[in-house]
């Protein structure tokens, strides 16, 4: 299975998993969304118990040998989502819908190098270039940057190794691509870091922390104010009816397709690396609203046995590919989980709120 960072993403091959694992609700609950917006003709899909989504529109047949039809289940006029009561309760931060200047730490952004280029310049010495956290703010700079916004995959040298070009630099990661096709890949994670990179030399290189303007951060999709952030609990925002579960058809398979077509490349980017999306927006997760995630599939759960994680609070999600189920064999207390199901986990601590309140 594999996981990534910003909120735990894990991806499961049929397998027989412990039942400590899921003691779910599977068939029962949803739950809220990630930190990021809507995917691009993307989206989530079904999941359930062993019958929760097989039923009314999610078809395990087709030809004969070619697996599951992706298919969504047809609405229920009187479905709705109901109030959470049973749930424990979640202390949420309020977001602005607004711009707003951003603080960020400096090993934040060092952390974003060392994924990035660390292979060369912290596990290695490349072009004898070695960064630690203790010197990233003396040794990184323009000279960096300028690398990254490169379109020269390898600049021209004389026969004794020299660039004709002082300017010149080989576009950064050696692996990726020129800065022109990742300016328009609005999702290249590069893009984002060069704009962090670029706006910590602006500001000297401080060494703990600088500001990253709202021009430059933008405002978030993710607003909640403080009626909805009371509405949380660790089975989401509110339990959905079964007759708005999984219901979206178009963006939930081409999501199936996309997931059931990554593979890990250890010499590609940093996306083919882990063989998964870029940021969460490309997942299933794409919204803090239950109810909209049901018609998707997402379904909240809580094991039996949750593991005690620092006095961190968990909400967890799973989703089947559409068509298909996960099954308990009640004689060995094991799961079978179809391959391509996706597993999120989304860790809460508590934090001193803008307003002094804590969350």
């Amino acid at each position: 299975m594999r996981a990534r960072a910003g909120g735990e993403v894990i991806v499961m091959n049929r397998s027989r998993a412990l039942s400590r694992l899921l003691t779910v609700a599977i068939a029962t609950l949803l739950g809220l969304g990630s930190c990021f917006a809507e995917p691009n003709g993307l989206g989530p899909t079904a999941t359930g118990g062993t019958d929760a989504l097989s039923e009314g529109g999610a078809s395990a047949g087709g030809a004969a040998g070619s697996g599951p039809v992706c298919t969504a289940r047809a609405p229920k006029r009187d479905a709705k989502c109901n109030p959470a009561t049973s749930g424990e309760p979640l202390l949420v931060r309020q977001v602005s819908d607004t711009p707003q200047d951003t603080q960020v730490f400096v090993d934040d952004l060092y952390a974003r190098f060392a994924n990035y280029c660390g292979s060369c310049h912290v596990q290695n010495s490349l072009g004898a270039f070695h960064v630690t956290r203790n010197t990233f703010s003396t040794d990184v700079d323009d000279k960096a940057l300028k690398a990254i916004e490169s379109d020269t995959q390898t600049c021209k040298k004389d026969s004794s190794g020299n660039k004709l070009d002082a300017s010149c630099f080989d576009w950064m990661p050696p692996t990726g691509k020129s800065w022109s096709d990742r300016q328009k890949d609005p999702s290249d994670p590069v893009v984002g870091f060069a704009t962090l990179l670029d706006t910590w030399i602006q500001q000297g290189r401080p060494v703990d922390i600088f500001t990253l303007p709202a021009d430059k951060g933008g405002k978030s999709p993710y607003s909640i104010n403080l009626g909805f952030s009371k509405m949380w609990t660790n089975i989401g925002t509110c339990v959905p009816d079964e007759g708005m579960v999984a219901t979206e058809l178009t963006q939930s398979c081409a999501l199936d397709d996309r997931f059931a077509a990554m593979a890990r490349k250890p010499d590609g980017t940093p996306q083919e690396q882990i063989g998964l999306p870029n940021t969460l927006e490309q997942t299933d997760l794409f919204s803090f609203d239950s109810a909209r995630l049901a018609t998707y599939g997402v379904i909240a759960y809580v094991p039996a046995y949750p593991l005690w994680s620092d006095s961190a609070a968990k909400l967890r999600y799973v989703r089947v590919p559409r068509g298909q189920s996960i099954k308990y064999d009640s004689k060995t207390k094991q799961f079978d989980i179809p391959k391509n199901t996706r597993f999120y986990k989304t860790f809460f601590r508590k934090v001193i709120d803008f307003d002094g309140v804590e969350r």
